[in-house]
């Protein structure tokens, strides 16, 4: 974002050096030559020497506030200009100046009063819209900045930092369209300004327009090869295109010019990881979380890129770093819990996921996984209870009838079993899983031709499953003469 060195134009016309009629005009005639050459320093000594002369001279007290501010004496200005507003209540610079004055001394309402005194006095005062804008949006009331800047270009067309900043409030605001169109003017007014094409990059990107993106940060690196906002967003459009050689060769760059870059080293981490370099996307997350250490996004990276190569306890400690950072985080509980069920750490499994449930309740795939390892645990009555309130949630949930089934069927309740896995069969004629436990429950119930034809459905639905063909071949070898 750009915000324009704020003006501090001076309201009086320069005066003919002539027509200074006491010893406080002709020093502020040399004040205003010194001024003229170059040297703001010395016409503010000039300035201060003639205000003690003339204490309440207008003109003195306009242009040394002025050039205070110019100096970046702020604090110094501040009272120079209240003394002046006192002279003159309706010059509607002099209020102008003193915003400026008030808004650089880290003194923001006191400045926008100010501003809006100012717009009373003379609502067509485009600075004053501008400098008001900047102060709302900085506030976050981003609707009343935007209708300010939008007065401020309307009066001032030509100014590219309105049409900047215009656009930079219509981005907070996510109007990205509009940003769009505020940035081209922007960039227009000011070709040669690397920010400004920067600014309509990130806009152009986030609207889709990747091509029109990439130009823009291609036009900024050309302006200044060194500007790290664009080497950070053609980066990024890069590898939103699928252009992942040369996102990872600009995010190095960024890295290398701004070593404490969190972005930069967090996408290469993405990059690495997608490229399945996970050396590297190891390095790069770690280096992120140096950074920023308990980054939501990265601590779930680094605990993926774990799970992913295997390496089970490296991925749990860093799912455990997420969840102690993030101790409500419904992901993290649910991805601890399945590494952990790797580890064969199945105790720890179910706190994690009753822990996940206790926080979402309707978390779906959360209570069938408790419910299946629970039945793996011989935990029946804890299985049944998940099982059914999963199907509370969804009736027709195939794998909670089908895990009912298994709990009926190993507490012999085979009739209950039949009636849920006959239910889980409804449902999805598919689901191999049901056939296979069907027939085992009509082989306990003796009823041979229905199991057979359960495990041969089974086996036609999938024909590599492994336990219904052995069911078939035992109970046919059991039941041969």
């Amino acid at each position: 974002m750009i915000l324009r060195r704020t003006g501090v134009w001076l309201w009086v016309l320069l005066l003919a050096l002539a027509a200074f009629a006491d010893e406080a005009d002709d020093l502020l005639a040399a004040a205003v030559k010194q001024y003229q050459a170059g040297n703001a320093t010395q016409a503010i000594e000039t300035l201060e020497g003639a205000r003690q002369k003339s204490p309440n001279h207008k003109g003195v007290l306009q242009w040394l506030g002025f050039l205070y501010l110019r100096v970046g004496r702020a604090a110094d200005a501040v009272p120079v200009l209240e003394q002046l507003i006192q002279l003159a209540p309706n010059d509607a610079q002099a209020h102008n100046n003193l915003g400026n004055a008030y808004l650089h001394t880290g003194q923001p309402d006191k400045a926008l009063a100010e501003y809006r005194t100012v717009l009373k006095l003379k609502p067509d005062f485009a600075d004053a819209h501008y400098n008001l804008a900047n102060i709302l949006m900085k506030q976050g009331k981003l609707n009343e900045a935007i209708v300010a800047f939008q007065t401020a270009a309307r009066l001032s067309p030509q100014d590219a930092y309105t049409w900047n900043n215009l656009g930079v409030a219509l981005m907070q605001a996510n109007r990205p369209k509009e940003a769009v169109e505020a940035y081209r003017k922007a960039a227009a007014l000011e070709p040669r300004n690397a920010q400004m094409w920067t600014n309509l990059g990130l806009a152009l990107h986030a609207v889709g327009n990747l091509r029109d993106a990439e130009s823009a940060f291609v036009k900024a690196l050309t302006i200044d090869a060194r500007f790290f906002s664009a080497v950070l967003g053609l980066a990024q459009t890069y590898a939103s295109q699928g252009q992942d050689a040369k996102a990872i060769q600009l995010f190095q760059r960024a890295a290398s010019m701004q070593p404490d870059s969190f972005v930069a080293h967090y996408n290469l981490g993405v990059l690495y990881a997608r490229a399945n370099n996970s050396a590297e996307a190891e390095k790069a997350f770690r280096r992120a979380l140096e950074l920023q250490p308990n980054h939501h996004d990265t601590l779930m990276a680094l605990a993926s890129l774990y799970q992913k190569d295997k390496r089970l306890p490296e991925a749990e400690n860093a799912y455990r770093a997420l969840v102690e950072a993030y101790p409500k985080d419904t992901e993290g509980w649910w991805q601890i819990g399945g590494v952990l069920v790797l580890q064969n750490k199945n105790d720890e499994a179910v706190q994690a996921w009753e822990k996940l449930l206790a926080l979402a309740p309707q978390h779906l795939r959360g209570r069938i996984a408790l419910a299946n390892l629970l039945y793996r645990l011989n935990r029946d009555s804890e299985a049944e209870e998940h099982y059914k309130l999963a199907l509370k949630q969804d009736p027709r949930n195939v794998e909670a009838l089908n895990g009912l089934g298994l709990v009926c069927d190993r507490q012999g309740r085979l009739e209950e079993a039949e009636t849920y896995l006959k239910q889980a069969i409804a449902v999805n004629p598919n689901y191999a899983y049901a056939h296979n436990n069907l027939g085992v429950v009509y082989e306990k119930m003796g009823k041979k031709n229905e199991a057979i034809e359960c495990y041969r459905r089974a086996l036609r639905i999938n024909p590599n499953y492994t336990d219904a063909r052995n069911n078939l071949q035992r109970f046919t070898r059991s039941t041969t003469p």
